[in-house]
C-alpha cells in the first residue's frame, strides 16, 4: 500500500494542475492494482469497463462508483479482521446509509490528510473550539445526534480543547458561552467557533439576531461543515449566510470557512473562506458530468460532481460519481468548485448490476 508523503510535505495548494495531475495518475494507477486484485465486484466494473490500468489512461477514463453504490452493497478490499472502523453516512427516511470499512492504514493516511489541509487554513497551533451543538453525552441514543457527534470529534485533531454550547433543546446556553468567549477576549486568544451549517445559521446566528445580539468576535473563526441540505427549502445563499455571521459575530468575512466533504472519500475536505469557492488540493480531482450523458463537461458548466483521490485502501472509494450538483473553475492554474444543489430525488444510479454479479 502506498503512503502519500509525496502529497503531505508540501502545502496542499502548492501545485499546478499539470504536475497534479501527473502524480495523482501515478498514486491511482497504484490503488487501481490494489483494489483489482483486493475486491472482485471493483475488479468485475473494471473489465466491464474494459479500463487497463496497465496502459496509459487519464483521469477522465478511470471508471467511477455512484455514492448510492455504497448504500447498496458492502464494498470492502481488505480482510474483516483488518477493519478497524465501520462508518455509516447520513441518509434520508427511504434510503439506507452508506456503509464504509476503514482499516489502520487507510484510517492514518485520512488522518493526515485532514490535519494538512486543515492546518493550510487555520494554521499549525491547535486552538479551542466553541462546539454550537447539544453534548452527544447528554442524549445517548439519538442517532441523528451521534452522526453528527462522530463528524465533530473528526474535526477536533486541530483543537486545543473543546466545549459544548448548547442545551439538550438545541438552544444556546448563553451563560456558558458568552463565559468562554469572555476568557478568550482577555488572553487574545485565537478560537473556532464549529458547528453544522444548519445549526450555526438557525439556531445560532438567527436566534441571536431575533435576541438583538451582537458579538465582536475579531479573534474568532467560523468554521461549519454538513453542507446546504437542511438550508435548500429555505433559499438561504452563502452570500446571505455570511451576512448573518458578520453582522451577529462581528467576524471578517474571510474568517468564515465553509467545509464540504462526505463519507466516501473521509479526510479530504474541500474549504472555501467567506463568498468564494472550494479549493482542490493536490491530492484529489474534481470533475463535472453530464447528469444525463456523463460526458466530461467544462469549467463553468453545472452537473454531478465526481471526485478522485488515492487515499483509500480498504474500500474502492478512489472513484466516486456523488449526487451534488456544482460548477468548477481554474483560476492561477488552481482548480475550484462549487455545489450548487443536489440531483433530483439525490439518486445516481449506475453499474450496480455489475457489482452484484460478483456479490
Amino acid at each position: 500500500m502506498s503512503n502519500f508523503n509525496n502529497f503531505f510535505d508540501s502545502s496542499p495548494f502548492d501545485y499546478n494542475i499539470d504536475e497534479k495531475d501527473i502524480n495523482l495518475i501515478k498514486s491511482l494507477r497504484k490503488n487501481l492494482q490494489y483494489q483489482y486484485n483486493n475486491c472482485l465486484p471493483f475488479k468485475r466494473l473494471l473489465e466491464k469497463r474494459k479500463f487497463n490500468f496497465s496502459n496509459d489512461f487519464s483521469l477522465e477514463d478511470i471508471p467511477y462508483i455512484p455514492v448510492t453504490i455504497f448504500k447498496d452493497y458492502k464494498l470492502k478490499s481488505v480482510k474483516e479482521e483488518l477493519i478497524v472502523r465501520k462508518l455509516t453516512s447520513s441518509a434520508t427516511s427511504s434510503q439506507n446509509p452508506s456503509q464504509i470499512f476503514i482499516d489502520k492504514h487507510t484510517r492514518v493516511n485520512q488522518m493526515k490528510s485532514l490535519v494538512w489541509i486543515l492546518s493550510s487554513f487555520l494554521g499549525k497551533n491547535k486552538m479551542p473550539y466553541l462546539i454550537m451543538d447539544i453534548d452527544p453525552n447528554l442524549k445517548k441514543g439519538d442517532f441523528e445526534l451521534s452522526a453528527r457527534g462522530a463528524a465533530i470529534r473528526g474535526f477536533l485533531v486541530g483543537a486545543s480543547k473543546s466545549s459544548f454550547c448548547m442545551n439538550e433543546q438545541l438552544e444556546i446556553d448563553y451563560e456558558k458561552f458568552y463565559s468562554l468567549i469572555k476568557d478568550y477576549e482577555k488572553s487574545n486568544e485565537k478560537f473556532v467557533l464549529f458547528g453544522y451549517t444548519y445549526i450555526m445559521y438557525l439556531y445560532v446566528a438567527m436566534k441571536m439576531k431575533e435576541k438583538g445580539e451582537k458579538l465582536n468576535l475579531s479573534n474568532c473563526i467560523v468554521m461549519h461543515i454538513g453542507g446546504w441540505k437542511k438550508l435548500y427549502d429555505q433559499k438561504v445563499s452563502k452570500e446571505d449566510f455570511n451576512k448573518i455571521l458578520v453582522d451577529v459575530f462581528g467576524v471578517r468575512k474571510d474568517n468564515i470557512l465553509d467545509v464540504y466533504g462526505f463519507t466516501e472519500q473521509l479526510g479530504t475536505v474541500y474549504i472555501s473562506k467567506g463568498n468564494g469557492m472550494k479549493e482542490v488540493p493536490k491530492i484529489s480531482k474534481v470533475l463535472v458530468r453530464d447528469p444525463y450523458t456523463l460526458e466530461v463537461l467544462k469549467d463553468n458548466q453545472e452537473g454531478l460532481l465526481q471526485f478522485l483521490n488515492p487515499i483509500p485502501y480498504s474500500y474502492p472509494g478512489l472513484s466516486v460519481l456523488t449526487d451534488d450538483l456544482g460548477v468548477k473553475c481554474t483560476i492561477n492554474n488552481k482548480e475550484y468548485f462549487e455545489i450548487t444543489g443536489r440531483a433530483k430525488n439525490s439518486e445516481v444510479r449506475g453499474c450496480g448490476d455489475i457489482l452484484s454479479e460478483s456479490m
